[in-house]
């Protein structure tokens, strides 16, 4: 394989199954910042570069397990040219709709770890938990799709998301070695998901932390991603899908987002998803 290709193994209604080889090529992957919309698990079988979440930045390596929650915006910075491969386990929270038990706090854990530990589960912690293993497992079951074998998928998944929760408290919740951040990045962030429904602009950002408006904006895309505007966008954006779900009207949807114009919350709508407001309130059958 020449460059990179991404194949989904299985899709279905509680999870999707992704695994990717070759030479890593930026414009073929996720290099631009983006989300995902479900609990995605990353085993890197074979990688060496960094991740950037949330204005973190992460080094990571073979055998290591990386994990982003629901719209954890993130993305990859890896030389072009260098050999990439890995297997994800993307799982919706439908997946504990197969149980009868309360399993809620399966995923709920992810949610309250990503604010105060590590994205990045390192190579010897996975082998000690056999991390591995079981994601290899799932990856061997999707691969032969059918009724027993998907049974069998969400119950190595339900395994997957314990060991996990044991992996992470082995870590003490605590960022691994290799995490760069920089404090002030962090607590922009932190104030812009706090408060994006609400009428802020770079400006005002700049001043209530103290900064020059041009050199927050500068340090922000170099440890984000993205510009400080584009972020809040984002944010807004991804908040009205949640209040789709929740069956909100689309123009309601738009304002409690924090947008005022109808008009251009659409156009940056589409421009940003590929699809009209419309069209995904469809597809998500409200």
């Amino acid at each position: 394989m020449n460059m990179y290709e991404r194949i989904c193994i299985e899709n279905n209604t509680d999870f999707v199954i992704y695994y990717g080889a070759g030479k890593y090529v930026t414009a073929k992957q996720n290099a631009l910042l983006h989300y995902d919309d479900d609990l995605s698990i990353s085993y890197m079988l074979h990688c060496s570069g960094n991740i950037k979440i949330e204005g973190k930045c992460f080094a990571i390596q073979s055998g290591d397990v990386v994990i982003t929650t629901p719209c954890e915006i993130h993305c990859c910075e890896i030389e072009d040219g260098t050999y990439y491969e890995r297997i994800s386990v993307c799982i919706k929270k439908s997946v504990l709709n197969n149980f009868h038990f309360e399993s809620e706090e399966l995923l709920a854990f992810f949610e309250q770890q990503k604010k105060f530990g590590s994205n990045i589960i390192p190579s010897e912690i996975v082998s000690d938990h056999k991390l591995d293993e079981l994601i290899n497992e799932i990856f061997g079951l999707a691969k032969k799709p059918s009724g027993k074998n998907r049974i069998l998928s969400v119950c190595k998944i339900i395994e997957l998301l314990t060991r996990l929760g044991n992996a992470i408290s082995c870590q003490g919740l605590k960022p691994s070695s290799s995490t760069e951040e920089n404090p002030t990045i962090s607590k922009v962030i932190k104030y812009i998901d706090d408060s994006f429904t609400q009428k802020i602009n770079c400006e005002e950002i700049a001043q209530r932390f103290f900064l020059n408006k041009y050199y927050l904006e500068h340090i922000f895309k170099e440890r984000v991603g993205t510009s400080l505007w584009e972020y809040v966008i984002l944010k807004r954006l991804l908040y009205v899908n949640e209040l789709l779900q929740q069956k909100y009207p689309l123009e309601e949807a738009s304002r409690t987002a924090g947008f005022s114009n109808y008009a251009n919350f659409y156009r940056l709508y589409k421009k940003h998803f590929n699809m009209t407001p419309a069209d995904y309130k469809r597809s998500i059958k409200v």
